[in-house]
């Protein structure tokens, strides 16, 4: 349902992170797996990533920030079921990434909000 109030994707880094958010209730992707998906080998995903100043695991970072600030602020979800649905293996993974990204945890913000 989230993924539907995202914009359309506009370019071609937008078409990629839609992948990455698509697919992160089932663990943080492959570069290989998104690749399949964008109809591209893995090689060709990373440099075109590499051309936009990208990496993939800095991608992934920001779409998993982008959505884990929207999770967050929805106090109806604990914050297990954003790490899941974020695609971390455990809550306190999901904790450690908030906080650094955002240098206060998924808790601290939610009080501030």
């Amino acid at each position: 349902m989230l993924l539907e109030k995202l914009p359309a994707p506009t370019g071609w880094l937008d078409e990629v992170e839609r992948v990455v958010a698509t697919a992160l209730p089932d663990g943080a992707p492959s570069v290989a797996t998104a690749a399949r998906v964008l109809g591209m080998s893995g090689r060709t995903l990373q440099r075109r990533l590499g051309e936009h100043e990208q990496t993939w695991s800095t991608l992934v970072d920001r779409v998993r920030l982008r959505l884990a600030r929207i999770h967050v602020a929805n106090a109806s979800m604990s914050v297990a079921e954003v790490a899941f649905l974020l695609g971390f293996s455990e809550q306190s993974a999901f904790t450690r990434a908030y906080k650094r990204w955002t240098g206060q945890t998924p808790t601290q913000a939610r009080r501030r909000a």
